[in-house]
């Protein structure tokens, strides 16, 4: 007895000074062995990362609070191995919560549980606008189990799934920028990716991007321009999140990461300046799990895209 008290209080401090070890988990919690793999979070929190997962893997959790009430609210495949949960508390409830997990081949969770899935999680990759000519200053993104840079003048153009283009607005003297799918381009790919109707603004990028449900909204049928960026002041220090579905019924979300300026892009520098991006990208090997789901669309609009008008949420 002494020897299983000594275990939890090491626990125990290592908890309270924001270490996560899922090894650290109480092997006596009544109930373990049926819940799943217990892993304790820090007094508070309302977050947990439940890393050492397996690739490509679906996953039940549930969650037990130090009172009733506890409920999950979401998840995030934002980095290899690892699933981010997100709950509330009960009522009074602001101790040690217990996050528990275990395997299944099923997407249809048990009474109780929810159903999430790793994802293969790489980047940052940096795009160039299309108007840049310089070598290695690839325009074009390849999504897939290894994602990868392209030329839109190379052997590989017709792959790309997505494609930083140089967008001349009549009337105005300064170019946008617009993420469009691969055949807004050349017409027709390989991959015919769609993007869905509204990308997000989400501080803390992919991390912070979190559902309960996989993905449920409608993808258009026919080549889309994802989102035109200019200087929005509301997505300083933002990520822009676009999900997408490829022609081969995988899912991907792709992170427009924000520079150290605060905005989406950097510039070349020089006298024949060129913007770039940088992007992450999280991908569903696994055809139908819409494990890269889009939050709730809540907030407000910020900006409108320039081809259909659909607003960004944040």
């Amino acid at each position: 007895m002494k020897q299983r008290l000594s275990f939890l209080s090491i626990c125990a401090v290592l908890l309270v000074t924001g270490a996560l070890f899922s090894s650290c988990t109480q092997t006596s919690t009544p109930g373990t062995a049926s819940q799943g793999t217990p892993v304790l979070s820090i007094a508070g929190a309302t977050t947990l990362d439940v890393t050492g997962l397996s690739d490509n893997q679906l996953y039940e959790f549930t969650v037990a609070g130090t009172t009733s009430g506890a409920t999950i609210t979401g998840f995030s495949s934002y980095a290899n191995g690892t699933i981010k949960v997100s709950w509330t508390r009960g009522s009074g409830d602001t101790g040690i919560d217990t996050v528990f997990y275990r395997t299944t081949s099923s997407t249809t969770a048990a009474s109780g549980y929810n159903v999430w899935a790793t994802a293969v999680v790489s980047g940052p990759f940096r795009i160039y606008e299309t108007a840049d000519n310089t070598a290695g200053h690839n325009s074009g993104l390849v999504l897939g189990p290894t994602t990868k840079t392209v030329s839109i003048g190379g052997a590989d153009s017709t792959n790309a799934d997505l494609i930083l283009e140089t967008y001349n607005v009549s009337g105005t003297t300064l170019p946008f920028l617009s993420l469009d799918a691969g055949d807004v381009l050349f017409g027709t790919t390989t991959h015919k990716t769609r993007f869905a109707t509204n990308p997000f603004a989400v501080a803390g990028g992919l991390a912070n991007q979190h559902s309960l449900t996989d993905v449920t909204s409608t993808f258009p049928t026919v080549a889309n321009e994802v989102t035109v960026f200019t200087d929005f002041a509301s997505t300083k220090s933002k990520s822009i999140v676009l999900v997408g579905r490829t022609g081969s019924n995988n899912y991907v979300r792709v992170e427009v990461v924000p520079q150290s300026n605060g905005n989406l892009w950097g510039d070349t520098g020089g006298a024949n300046s060129k913007r770039f991006i940088d992007v992450n990208v999280a991908y569903q090997p696994s055809a139908g799990w819409g494990y890269v789901a889009r939050p709730p669309a809540f907030s407000k609009g910020l900006a409108k895209r320039v081809a259909t008008g659909a607003a960004i949420q944040q």
